[in-house]
């Protein structure tokens, strides 16, 4: 398991942030939702900068967030903070170029937007927290045969495929096949469970 431990309950971390002094909430949060607050407003057309400033915004409003769990994920309720968000600076740019860009920018679905990069975004994160647990043969045992990273317009996505056979695989990591089987099973069975955590306690997921 990681060694700097996570917040037992989402609702303790995201309560936390009202104490604007917790710099290790702050910090947690800000690991985890600044960068896919990022790539949504990149996806919806915003410039780097432009994208960079409307994630901050976003972040800035957890601070007067009174977080019930009976009244839905918390995740939805960020996405629509992020969605409102980007609309405004959409309003506010068309009146200084009189135009219609929030039109021209959104032709995808804001919520499928938001779900789609959010997915990517939860395997992104738990893939980084976990890799530095295995050692190098069994992290590409793992990535050989089961996981293939690949650039896209939301960001990191990983697509599950076997690169050879594992057969294949132990001779070139000099190791036997059960091995490779073990190993590849440790880092699956580690990355679900981190998977979970995050989308269960720090709501990520839905």
């Amino acid at each position: 398991m990681p060694s700097d431990p996570w917040p037992v309950t989402r609702a303790s971390i995201i309560g936390r942030l009202k104490n604007a002094h917790d710099h290790k909430a702050w910090n947690l949060v800000v690991e985890i939702y600044s960068p896919l607050l990022f790539r949504y407003c990149r996806s919806r057309g915003l410039q780097q900068e432009d994208a960079f400033d409307v994630a901050q915004e976003v972040l800035v409003r957890l601070q007067k967030f009174d977080y019930h769990p009976e009244r839905g994920k918390f995740r939805a309720w960020l996405g629509t903070v992020a969605r409102h968000q980007v609309a405004l600076f959409y309003r506010k740019k068309n009146k200084k170029d009189d135009g219609d860009m929030e039109l021209e920018n959104m032709t995808v679905d804001p919520d499928l937007d938001w779900q789609r990069i959010s997915h990517s975004h939860i395997l992104d994160t738990a893939i980084k927290r976990i890799r530095g647990e295995f050692r190098d043969d069994e992290w590409d045992a793992f990535s050989k045969l089961s996981l293939l990273v690949e650039e896209s317009p939301s960001g990191v996505r990983f697509v599950w495929h076997q690169h050879g056979s594992p057969q294949d695989v132990a001779q070139e990591l000099n190791h036997p096949v059960e091995w490779v089987y073990k190993s590849k099973s440790l880092v699956l069975s580690r990355l679900r469970d981190e998977i979970l955590f995050l989308a269960d306690e720090l709501a990520i997921l839905e």
